[in-house]
Formats: C-alpha cells, sequence, structure tokens
C-alpha cells in the first residue's frame, strides 16, 4: 500500500518532487513543520521565522491542501480560530520520498 501510494505521488507531484530534490522550499518546510503536530497558521508562520503571516505562506498553504498533502483539523469549519493544519497519510509518502531520494 505504502509503495503503491508513493509511486502515485512521484507520477502525481513530479513536479514538485524536482523542486524540492534540487532545493528545499517553503512547501516542503511547511510539510515538516506539521509532520510530528497540527498547528495553526501563526504558529507555522512562527517556526519558519516570519513576524507576520506572509502571503507566500498562505499560499503555499492552500496548495497543500489542494494536492492533498495536507489538511485542517476543523474541516467543517473553515473559518475557525482553532483551525490547524495536519499531515495526511499523502504528506508524510511526499516527505519519504524526498528522504529516500536525498540519502
Amino acid at each position: 500500500m505504502q509503495h503503491e501510494l508513493q509511486h502515485e505521488l512521484q507520477h502525481e507531484l513530479q513536479h514538485e518532487l524536482q523542486s524540492e530534490l534540487q532545493n528545499e522550499t517553503l512547501y516542503t518546510r511547511t510539510l515538516r513543520i506539521i509532520e510530528s503536530n497540527p498547528l495553526p497558521t501563526k504558529d507555522i508562520s512562527a517556526h519558519l521565522g516570519q513576524k507576520t503571516i506572509s502571503g507566500q505562506l498562505k499560499k503555499v498553504l492552500a496548495k497543500l491542501l489542494s494536492d492533498g498533502l495536507a489538511e485542517w483539523t476543523e474541516p467543517e469549519i473553515a473559518t475557525s480560530s482553532k483551525q490547524q493544519y495536519k499531515i495526511t497519510v499523502k504528506g508524510i509518502a511526499f516527505l519519504n520520498i524526498i528522504r529516500s531520494k536525498k540519502e
């Protein structure tokens, strides 16, 4: 199952994987931050060393959601102040692909 998912991801997110293998971007850095535990946007921003939430971070979070690598902890309440981002199984597989290619 895990191997099939990794193969599917390599095909589906080929452009993102190639970019990340050349130079880790905000896309993967953000995913790594939420890998161990869900966080709200402001905490993700702080982990990245940003003083405020950047427009670029908002775009990356939206892309991670649309790519299925991250999801909301409260999907039914999009504007909740308790809203946090968490990594998905697909997101973990994406990071594992990157780790295996870098070794």
